[in-house]
């Protein structure tokens, strides 16, 4: 076994959402959204703590009744303009003042991604240990078509030019290499790293693929109920 380092979960979760109103809170298959994600980080063994950041009182109480540690975040750093980051520096700068906790590993967990299992979070954090210390963070991804390898773009004249490496263009498609989508699921970074450079994707950041099911998003009331179907399927077992 590879051995474990102090992993906190952090789970953003503002109030406001502007194209799925009451999004993070909102009914999935009999629970508010965000307890999908509370749930997973909960049942992952490589995690040791959980904790919810939001600036809505409502948001928390749900956190508080599926079992998460909560941090109330002022409303400047809950607007849609605010990057996640600067959330995630108050929750660490909370978690150090008030019980000088300070974590080696950092897991960012977006509540709109309900099909990220404990096994995910728990492989994601296994990936980086195995690899530790040449890696610095994990991302989880998608694969997507390695053809968008070839794709062009028009220049500022209107001439076509490639929008990737030159060579990939006449490459056939089993010799390109595979290309991946960020799923927003798992951001997973060392502590360290991260407050050093306010960044959650460093250069040594390696990829952790989950299937093209588990990286399901909610954004839209669509989303949401292609995702109710994928629940009902048996193989993912959810209740």
């Amino acid at each position: 076994m590879y051995k474990s380092k102090k992993t906190l979960a952090v789970i953003l979760a503002r109030g406001g959402s502007k194209g799925l109103p009451g999004k993070n809170i909102i009914p999935l298959k009999g629970r508010p959204l965000i307890a999908w994600t509370i749930t997973a980080a909960l049942e992952a063994k490589l995690i040791d703590r959980v904790v919810v950041s939001s600036d809505s009182v409502d948001i928390l109480a749900v956190a508080k009744r599926y079992g998460a540690d909560t941090i109330k975040r002022p409303k400047k750093l809950a607007t849609d303009q605010i990057r996640p980051e600067l959330a995630i520096q108050h929750v660490l700068a909370t978690l150090r003042k008030n019980e000088s906790y300070i974590p080696e590993l950092l897991i960012l967990l977006q509540p709109t991604s309900p099909l990220r299992t404990a096994e995910d979070i728990d492989n994601a954090v296994e990936l980086l240990l195995k690899n530790d210390p040449r890696v610095d963070a994990v991302v989880s991804v998608s694969e997507i078509d390695r053809r968008l390898l070839k794709s062009l773009v028009a220049d500022e004249n209107g001439y076509l030019t490639h929008f990737t490496v030159r060579g990939f263009l006449l490459m056939r498609r089993q010799d390109l290499p595979p290309v991946f989508f960020t799923n927003g699921a798992i951001y997973l970074v060392k502590t360290l790293w991260f407050l050093k450079s306010n960044s959650l994707f460093p250069k040594r950041t390696v990829p952790y693929v989950m299937s093209e099911d588990n990286s399901q998003d909610v954004d839209t009331p669509e989303d949401l109920k292609k995702i109710e179907k994928l629940m009902a399927l048996k193989k993912y077992g959810y209740k």
